[in-house]
């Protein structure tokens, strides 16, 4: 009797396990969307004139590194150091002289005033002057920083490091102020800007480990970081601009390279996958059968392999992933 009971649920585990290895879930499929950007700087200036003058020398040319010293070019600063050594002398003469003398005039009328020998208003107009000499030296003293900062302007400063893509001047050239003299970027890091619809956007930002994309004219794969998520969207192409940051392991940072970045999304078609062995074909009809042993008409859209197994995509609007099927 209890041979009998063994055997009895070994016969039905057994069942289980044969129910259980021949039915299925339904899993959904996806297709992978390739998209291509180019590579760019992460940020790109224009260089400026600040002030008119004669070039007196530029230093870099294009795809020059920006130096230690900052700097791109400088004006001719002749006429800048004339202005600053007549500044100097002016508060030189304003200070010893003018200043000095109401100075010391004033403390003399007033021991005169205070003796009645001499008016009241002859020492309010010493006082006036010495005030109004004093307000003079201020003023050449506030021109005298504007001088030095016109001079400081003569040379045009770029960041260092930063790369020259455009050089519009030569020495000896005349600018004026507000005339373009070049461009430089920075190429530390490299985006990749891409335009999205807004299905690709949200699988992007679902991403929660690093991003990997490939860099087609290299032939390797890299990491990448989703920055500059625009809230807005192009109207023209009605996608979302998003660029993707590349920093660590390109080889060869600058412009114009090709980045391949694949999403995974949801078969636009609807279609889910289910063993190839599941599909039953009749009558020039394809056929799946559920657990509960209901035959559903399906549209076949072919074979695939993932996983190392073969799958066949099917749409039915009668089957759905999640779903379970029977696999004869």
């Amino acid at each position: 009797m209890r041979l009998l009971s063994l055997s009895l649920v070994a016969f039905v585990w057994s069942m289980s396990t044969a129910a259980a290895e021949n039915t299925f879930v339904v899993r959904p499929s996806f297709q992978d969307v390739p998209l291509t950007a180019f590579t760019r700087p992460r940020a790109v200036v224009r260089l400026i004139a600040e002030e008119k003058g004669r070039f007196n020398s530029v230093d870099v040319d294009v795809g020059d590194t920006i130096g230690e010293a900052q700097r791109f070019g400088c004006l001719d600063t002749v006429y800048v150091d004339l202005s600053i050594e007549a500044n100097r002398a002016r508060q030189k003469r304003l200070r010893r002289a003018d200043l000095d003398y109401f100075t010391r005039q004033v403390k003399r009328f007033r021991n005169l005033v205070e003796r009645s020998t001499t008016a009241q208003s002859s020492l309010d107009d010493l006082e006036r002057q010495r005030v109004g000499t004093r307000a003079g030296l201020t003023e050449a003293e506030v021109e005298a920083r504007k001088l030095k900062e016109r001079k400081r302007r003569h040379c045009i400063e770029a960041s260092k490091g930063w790369q020259v893509t455009e050089r519009r001047v030569d020495p000896g050239q005349w600018v004026n102020a507000g005339d373009p003299l070049g461009r430089v970027a920075d190429f530390s890091v490299l985006l990749a800007p891409f335009a999205l619809s807004y299905p690709e956007y949200q699988v992007l930002i679902a991403y929660t480990g690093p991003l990997s994309v490939r860099l087609v004219d290299e032939g390797i794969d890299v990491e990448a970081t989703p920055i500059h998520l625009n809230p807005d969207f192009d109207e023209a192409t009605r996608k979302i601009s998003v660029d993707l940051a590349l920093d660590k392991g390109v080889p060869n940072k600058r412009g114009g390279l090709r980045v391949k970045l694949v999403l995974r999304l949801p078969d636009a078609s609807g279609a889910v996958l289910v063993p190839v062995a599941a599909v039953q074909e009749r009558y020039e009809q394809h056929w799946v059968t559920g657990t509960d042993k209901v035959e559903r008409a399906v549209v076949y859209l072919g074979e695939i392999e993932q996983d190392g197994q073969r799958w066949a995509r099917v749409v039915s609007p009668q089957l759905k992933a999640g779903d379970r099927v029977i696999v004869p």
